[in-house]
């Protein structure tokens, strides 16, 4: 019977750990990598779907008083000093591995064009206006304004950056006024690049 009891024990003693409920929480596996990294988002047109008869986005007409985006949209006194209506949203995320690399947006636009009649053209402000962080600091530059065909540039030059609440926004060009009536369109170009 002290046999029997003792073969019984021993294998009691085996098979305790065996029976034991399998946690696979009960680890946490830490990874990690080094590498550099470069994200940019771009929301899309504010103004893509809203509809005014037969056309789409922006009213240009700032001299109609029921126009609610008049006096941002319209040119100012002074050009190139103040951004006017948001029409969209952008952010960047930058980490380099060695500081001495850079990263640099720059944001170039092409007139408003007339989609019937391309000989109208219509010049207008640009401007990209954000918070910058560097992991320890946040700075907000004044807003870099341009005209069509310019190169707007934002430098990251530190290892690790994040552009924060960076908005665009357009205005009519000093002296443009839309007087054809019709659809127009334009393109904005976000370019990164890493050097």
């Amino acid at each position: 019977m002290k046999k029997f009891l003792l073969v019984l024990i021993t294998i009691v003693t085996f098979l305790l750990p065996l029976s034991a409920t399998y946690d696979p929480y009960a680890t946490q596996q830490v990874s990690g990598f080094i590498d550099d990294v470069t994200y940019l988002y771009i929301s899309p047109f504010k103004y893509e779907n809203v509809q005014y008869q037969q056309y789409y986005g922006i009213d240009l007409d700032y001299s109609n008083t029921s126009n609610g985006h008049r006096f941002l949209i319209m040119p100012t006194d002074t050009q190139l000093t103040t951004p006017g209506l948001q029409i969209g949203t952008f952010k960047i995320l930058a980490t380099f591995v060695t500081s001495r690399r850079q990263a640099n947006l720059v944001v170039t636009h092409g007139k408003l064009i007339h989609t019937v009649d391309s000989s109208v053209q219509l010049d207008y402000e640009l401007a990209v206006q954000y918070a910058i962080s560097d992991g320890e600091s946040i700075t907000r530059p004044a807003p870099t304004i341009g005209l069509s065909n310019t190169e707007m540039r934002i430098s990251i030059a530190t290892p690790i950056a994040s552009v924060l609440e960076g908005n665009v926004y357009f205005r009519l060009a000093n002296g443009v006024a839309a007087t054809v009536a019709g659809q127009y369109t334009s393109s904005v170009t976000f370019t990164l690049e890493v050097l």
